[in-house]
């Protein structure tokens, strides 16, 4: 059954707390020989097989927590903060012009158990997936046209911390040409990098829009911007700037999972 045969659009507020992610063992001795274990991939990320379409999962740090953003089944994006032990993740996903939220619990097999709801309302069935292979370099989600935008690895933050704008207050994180952050006390936005800025979607309770935020990418600098609702013709202006007043975490505090937090 697919998730957008069954919505009712009804406001959610979801949860995200900042966590630290497990760190890997220490070189290992084997006799004389010493032995580097290898990396491990971070475990959320990949391309997933699911009940509810394919997942194509990268996972992204913002010190001191870490991240999966994404896109889901050709239909919208996914982004999540993952637990400290780096074994559950939640957050929320779009889906069309709607948006809800979702928890994911890792096994040891490369398969993940989990829950799906809509905004606001309580769980409403499940959601399990199998890891098939690799993150795909290459994302559609986040374009209005359905184009497809890179992923190229990039520690470098273009935009990072608290930003102005007409419509509230943004804190937001980039890494490797991602962008994702809180929107106010909204919702989420998240974002790629499609070489003039970052394009991609935003929630404001249960609705989703999209934004295009022109930005100087040595500096930060968001030097014009727009947003509309998904599925509709009307636009407006959305041009952040740094910001300005009392310096408060928001991210760490914003409402993105409701019922279904790790």
């Amino acid at each position: 059954m697919h998730l957008h045969h069954v919505f009712r659009a009804r406001p959610l507020l979801t949860a995200l707390f900042a966590a630290l992610v497990a760190a890997p063992s220490a070189i290992a001795q084997s006799n004389s020989m010493q032995v580097t274990p290898p990396v491990p991939i971070e475990p959320f990320e990949g391309r997933w097989n699911t009940n509810h379409g394919e997942l194509r999962l990268h996972q992204v740090r913002r010190d001191p927590a870490s991240y999966i953003i994404g896109d889901y089944a050709n239909r919208g994006i996914i982004v999540g903060l993952v637990s400290p032990d780096g074994q559950c993740a939640h957050g929320v996903f779009t889906n069309g012009a709607e948006s809800g939220g979702f928890q994911f619990v890792l096994d040891q097999g490369g398969e993940f158990s989990g829950l799906w709801a809509w905004h606001g309302e309580p769980p409403a069935g499940e959601w399990t997936g199998t890891r098939v292979g690799d993150a795909p370099r290459q994302l559609s989600g986040f374009t209005r046209g359905g184009g497809t935008l890179q992923v190229i690895d990039q520690p470098r933050a273009i935009m990072s911390g608290l930003y102005d704008s007409r419509h509230g207050t943004l804190d937001l994180a980039s890494r490797d040409l991602f962008l994702w952050g809180a929107y106010a006390d909204k919702g989420i936005i998240a974002g790629q990098w499609d070489g003039n800025g970052f394009v991609g979607q935003f929630t404001n309770d249960g609705r989703v829009g999209w934004f295009d935020f022109d930005v100087l990418s040595k500096t930060g600098t968001v030097r014009g911007g727009q947003w509309g609702w998904h599925g509709e013709g009307k636009r407006g202006a959305w041009t952040p700037s740094d910001y300005t007043g009392q310096v408060t975490p928001i991210l760490d505090a914003v409402d993105v999972g409701g019922h279904l937090s790790c």
